[in-house]
């Protein structure tokens, strides 16, 4: 995949206590429809747990060793929940240029049942698959253009998004893995 460079990490880290997670990431969900957004598939800050923020640490200590980068001061440490499942589900292709440098998403909840692949385009528009599984990482530069297949189970797929905003450009930084 040397026009579309995606760095998969299988088994990133494993929580102690899924259960507690998923619960806290549905709690995040019915707060954000009951204020008034859409009950398709959502898309919000998560926080006020210790995990979100270690995770978040972890990752970005993981991109440190891979990759030369000096951070930017307007980097945020935030970790995004994307919740959707069967009957949920809202997605289109994107990147995230304007928002970081490198794009990294964890997978805490991939439904067995299917759904757990994602949509990557290369730069010479080809289409490439990558099935991802609970605890998998995904970590690809801004540019990529990418989007979450529909799951085909009740069951949520719970993704979590942290991106980290550097001074050099993600060409630079992702240059070895082109």
């Amino acid at each position: 995949m040397n026009d579309a460079p995606v760095i998969m990490v299988e088994n990133f880290k494993v929580p102690r206590n899924k259960r507690r997670l998923l619960s806290l990431a549905q709690s995040y969900r019915k707060n954000y429809v009951d204020s008034g957004h859409n009950e398709g598939s959502c898309n919000y800050v998560i926080e006020g747990d210790e995990f979100f923020v270690d995770l978040y640490e972890e990752v970005f200590n993981y991109a440190s060793k891979l990759f030369q980068f000096t951070l930017s001061p307007s980097n945020k440490k935030s970790v995004h929940c994307y919740y959707s499942d069967d009957k949920n589900y809202k997605s289109i292709l994107h990147n995230h240029q304007y928002t970081s440098t490198i794009n990294i998403v964890y997978y805490l909840n991939v439904p067995s049942g299917g759904g757990g692949e994602l949509l990557v385009m290369g730069c010479d528009k080809r289409v490439y698959l990558i099935p991802v599984k609970s605890y998998d990482l995904v970590i690809m530069p801004n540019f990529v253009e990418h989007c979450p297949l529909p799951p085909k189970s009740n069951e949520p797929r719970i993704s979590l998004n942290m991106e980290i905003k550097c001074e050099e450009p993600a060409q630079q930084i992702f240059k070895d893995y082109a």
